[in-house]
């Protein structure tokens, strides 16, 4: 069974006016077989397991990736 759909309600709050980047992690962590993405913040595990190593402004690229693929999810 897969886990329900994150909501705004579920997610912090991301502003790239913030002068660090939040995880996007919401703590579902399932990976979909088909798409590779997490189905709870929709980074691929690469991006995950490389989260802490990266730069503010590499994570905010990787956080704006990840809206756009929520949004091309059906």
């Amino acid at each position: 069974m897969l886990p329900p759909k994150p909501t705004q309600k579920t997610r912090p709050e991301l502003k790239s006016g913030n002068s660090s980047c939040p995880s996007p992690c919401i703590g579902v962590c399932h990976i979909d077989g088909t798409t590779g993405f997490c189905l709870g913040c929709f980074r691929t595990l690469p991006e995950i397991a490389q989260w802490h190593k990266k730069s503010e402004k590499e994570r905010w690229t990787i956080v704006r990736e990840a809206e756009a693929r929520e949004k091309n999810v059906d």
